[in-house]
């Protein structure tokens, strides 16, 4: 009893800065990007999305104003740093995952893409646990299989061998997907890192939902959508011509259509570095 809490506990302080699983960061880039977003201060929906993801049971932040809502307090120092109880259903290193939702798991295109990772936390938030055991180079995992499982291991799965076929998830994780249903043990060998991948988009592309595009008067609209506010210069192109942007944030633009737009309708499109957005169809009025 006492090897299994003190390896648990092991597990839930290592999370508990957000460092990634091991080995360490230089498989992937992709936890300092996490890091970035979920100690920053906006993305909320999507950064608890991401710590529900990673299977990360607590979190410790000097500013947790946008999880004061969300999460329980666990404690608060005399600086004012939090410590918050992340509602993980199991944060264990190994859980069994459905098989059946797996081969439909969108694929995550961006840090921001909330409808994918809602699909993998539904996913990943599993209760129930595999035994892990890992020293050095090389891991074990147990468990009881029934005939929809897998197991979802929480460590990036480039360049690791296993005993049974595996996968990587749609974050990177390592999948093992044994053949048959009942008792088994998966023997596990770490990689050797000498690349990179690549990392997840920063940012996601613009869009527009019907509707999301208010007409005032002197050529001043109005822009609501998802992701309209990316890094660096956010543009608004009508019939091909830069708009003038008044004001741009994450779900809102509002711009001076450009003098001598014919009347009628005319394409729209908000751009940034994330990409562009598809067209809108505006109708210009006379002046």
């Amino acid at each position: 009893m006492k090897p299994a809490l003190y390896a648990f506990l092991s597990f839930a302080a290592a999370w508990l800065w957000l460092s990634p699983p091991s080995p360490p960061a230089p498989s992937t880039p992709l936890p300092p990007q996490i890091h970035e977003l979920v100690y920053g201060p906006s993305h909320q929906a999507q950064s608890v999305l991401w710590l529900l993801a990673l299977g990360v049971p607590r979190l410790h932040i000097a500013d947790g104003g946008k999880y004061a809502s969300q999460f329980e307090l666990e404690s608060e120092d005399p600086t004012g740093a939090r410590l918050y109880q992340v509602p993980v259903r199991n944060p264990a290193p190994a859980v069994l995952v459905s098989r059946y939702q797996w081969s439909r798991l969108p694929r995550i295109t961006s840090l921001y893409d909330r409808q994918a990772l809602a699909a993998y936390v539904q996913w990943a938030n599993r209760p129930e646990a595999a035994g892990f055991r890992f020293n050095g180079r090389r891991g074990e995992v147990r468990a009881d299989l029934g005939p929809d499982d897998m197991i979802l291991v929480r460590r990036y799965a480039r360049g690791w061998s296993a005993s049974v076929p595996h996968h990587r998830d749609p974050i990177g994780f390592l999948l093992l997907d044994p053949p048959a249903a009942g008792p088994v043990t998966i023997t596990l060998t770490a990689p050797v890192f000498s690349a990179v991948p690549e990392t997840l988009p920063a940012h996601q592309i613009p869009q527009i939902p019907p509707g999301g595009i208010v007409y005032f008067s002197n050529r001043i609209i109005t822009i609501y959508g998802h992701d309209l506010g990316g890094a660096g210069r956010t543009r608004v192109l009508a019939a091909g011509r830069d708009a003038e942007i008044l004001w741009a944030g994450e779900h809102q633009v509002n711009a001076r259509l450009p003098r001598g737009l014919p009347p009628g309708p005319a394409p729209l499109v908000v751009e940034h570095a994330g990409g562009r957005s598809h067209p809108v169809v505006i109708e210009i009025k006379p002046l």
